[in-house]
């Protein structure tokens, strides 16, 4: 059963984690959701989604007016999926390892550097933590999203580490990729999603760091666990 562990609250708590590409968000964050039953929402993948829809419909990046409109008539939902969390469908269809294919890796920081796309997503996470418990991963969770988040995590790691983790990740997705490679790319995503002007990466104020180069991913989860049983014992005595 989702939404456990702080039944009693009025308000629905936000847990933002946020970092550069290949930190171990995504990893991360769904163990902390697994662990207190809140729901797993990766804004990564809305923004993948998106770029997706581009590919799919062949549009090319001045199209974006088209995009955002094949995005409203064409329904991108976040679909509830029991213990599994959530799945983003389009047109009814499921879209999952297709998110990660090397052609849209290379274009999905562009389509996300875009104002108005980041505009449409931000309105479909926030709609969708109206009424759940969530815990998300991304770039601008607790810069842009959502300011007012309860716990702010700032999750890193050095970027050769990053790359052989995002090797491992992307083998189980059956794409085969050399570190070498992978950690040019993540050079490069990283210098994009750092001085884009529009909700660059950075670090929030009142944001925890945590650099998991020498943690165990057990060790991270155990680490925000706690920051978040602190901020709901804190809301309980409001």
């Amino acid at each position: 059963m989702k939404d456990t562990l702080n039944q009693s609250q009025k308000k629905f708590m936000k847990i933002a984690i946020d970092g550069p590409a290949g930190a171990g968000k995504s990893t991360v964050a769904k163990a902390v959701a697994e662990k207190t039953g809140f729901y797993y929402l990766d804004s990564g993948k809305i923004y993948r989604a998106c770029t997706w829809v581009l590919v799919n419909n062949q549009l090319h990046m001045s199209d974006l007016d088209k995009l955002l409109h094949q995005l409203h008539s064409g329904n991108l939902e976040i679909v509830q999926q029991g213990q599994e969390g959530v799945t983003v469908y389009f047109e009814n269809h499921k879209l999952d390892d297709e998110l990660r294919t090397p052609q849209i890796n290379d274009l999905v920081s562009t389509i996300a550097s875009q104002p108005k796309i980041r505009e449409y997503v931000t309105s479909v996470l926030r709609h969708f933590s109206c009424h759940h418990n969530v815990v998300m991963d991304g770039r601008d969770i607790g810069t842009v999203v959502f300011p007012d988040a309860d716990v702010k995590i700032y999750l890193t790691a050095d970027q050769r580490i990053r790359a052989q983790r995002r090797v491992e990740e992307l083998k189980t997705s059956g794409i085969l990729s050399t570190v070498d490679e992978v950690e040019k790319s993540i050079v490069k995503r990283d210098f994009q999603d750092q001085t884009r002007t529009h909700s660059p990466l950075q670090i929030a104020d009142d944001a925890v760091v945590i650099n998991s180069t020498y943690l165990s991913v057990q060790e991270v989860v155990e680490k925000v666990i706690r920051l978040i049983s602190h901020a709901n014992s804190q809301e309980g005595n409001h």
